[in-house]
């Protein structure tokens, strides 16, 4: 029996000779190998989505604004800001969390305890006789709401940042930014001293309409939930509970609108600071919407 002496075949040579030709190579061994495998590739062709590649192209014609990182506060433009996933946790914006929390947790106390008719009757000097009898101040009810109101504001914006994050890899860069866009940063770039710039500030809140939307939605998801918390520890009938899932719904859409108005409304009067529009928005938007909406129904868990 003769074995082959030369080249690579389907039997190794004699152990008395070379396991490769004298010119031969291991490369040429790994190739011919390689092709005499039944080797099955998994690979498919990747169809190049053209449309996806031209749109790009004309977004950076576009100059659309530079994104800035959390750790660059430098080459971004303060408006379009990446943040992380837990930002809300941050000492900083924990801070104004829970303060918002709090005013609004107070306000509400206000008007349940109707202190605020007090305060009316003593502004206007009314006799004590005429005045309606207020409830008892309750500090342990500010402080449950001021907690359900933080767990709320932290879980609205830790799931906004989680549908930008997972958003980023799949929307276009102009999409993109819209997510990321701070309405009331942009209107205090575009606000001057002029009617004409208070208007352009004006038109940035009124047409930034992908923040209102994200941010209501999640907050109302963040707010359900707490309600669902509150309904498994018996706190809230079934029937509250589901009555909520619709009055709050109209809540935060109806906020969403009033932010608009409010908008459009206060920068030909008022500096559009970011913190004035943020506590207009959370206290003056968000409590008119819930005596609106109050009116059909409870909205908070008693």
């Amino acid at each position: 029996m003769v074995l082959p002496t030369c080249g690579v075949g389907s039997f190794l040579p004699s152990p008395s000779l070379p396991l490769l030709p004298p010119r031969s190579s291991l490369a040429a061994f790994a190739a011919d190998y390689a092709e005499r495998s039944p080797v099955v590739s998994t690979s498919r062709p990747v169809a190049i989505d053209w449309t996806r590649v031209l749109w790009s192209a004309a977004e950076d014609v576009c100059h659309l604004p530079r994104i800035e990182k959390p750790t660059d506060k430098i080459k971004g433009d303060g408006i379009h800001v990446e943040k992380t996933l837990f930002d809300a946790l941050l000492p900083f914006n924990a801070i104004i969390s829970t303060l918002l929390a709090f005013l609004t947790a107070a306000a509400a106390e206000l008007n349940r305890s109707g202190k605020i008719n007090d305060l009316v009757a003593n502004l206007a000097d009314e006799d004590e006789e005429n005045r309606e009898q207020s409830l008892p101040w309750e500090w342990d009810r500010v402080a449950h709401d001021t907690t359900a109101n933080m767990t709320k504001d932290v879980m609205g914006q830790t799931l906004s940042r989680f549908v930008e994050i997972t958003a980023k890899p799949r929307v276009s860069r102009s999409m993109y930014c819209e997510l990321l866009k701070h309405p009331h940063k942009a209107a205090l770039k575009a606000y001057r001293n002029s009617p004409s710039s208070r208007i352009a500030a004006a038109k940035v809140i009124l047409h930034s309409s992908t923040f209102y939307a994200l941010r209501s939605t999640t907050m109302w998801l963040a707010d359900i939930f707490v309600d669902a918390v509150a309904w498994s520890r018996g706190q809230m009938s079934n029937t509250a509970l589901g009555s909520n899932v619709g009055l709050k719904a109209a809540k935060y859409a109806l906020s969403g609108s009033l932010c608009f108005v409010l908008g459009l409304a206060l920068p030909p009067f008022i500096y559009p600071h970011p913190y004035m529009f943020l506590g207009v928005e959370q206290l003056i938007a968000n409590m008119t919407a819930d005596l609106l909406v109050g009116n059909l129904g409870t909205i908070e868990p008693s």
